[in-house]
């Protein structure tokens, strides 16, 4: 399968929905995060949002990137996105184990 194409050869609505996800999905984690307590690591759920957001502006600001550019551009979001979530889940996990332990700290 080869990456060369145009931008324009994807539908505007595609364009759209891949925004609209990105930007609601970085502003609901940020959301989230206010909620979330500051021990839980909020600062990586505010992090994985304003990356979201990002995303999204930049989909809006250069519309006219090639395909291969908005693949990396998905992927690196991807790869970025996803070890902040790893990173994210091991201190919750963490900070249960000690509260399940009876520890504080």
């Amino acid at each position: 399968m080869s990456l060369l194409g145009r931008l324009e050869d994807l539908s505007l609505t595609d364009i759209v929905q891949i925004v609209y996800l990105s930007r609601r999905t970085g502003v609901l984690e940020i959301v989230a995060a206010v909620h979330l307590h500051r021990a839980h690591g909020e600062w990586l759920l505010i992090a994985s949002g304003v990356l979201s957001v990002v995303f999204g502006l930049i989909l809006v600001v250069a519309p006219g990137v090639g395909i291969l550019t908005l693949v990396w551009i998905i992927g690196g979001y991807a790869v970025f996105f996803g070890l902040i979530m790893l990173t994210l889940a091991f201190r919750l996990r963490a900070r249960h184990l000690r509260n399940a332990l009876g520890t504080t700290g």
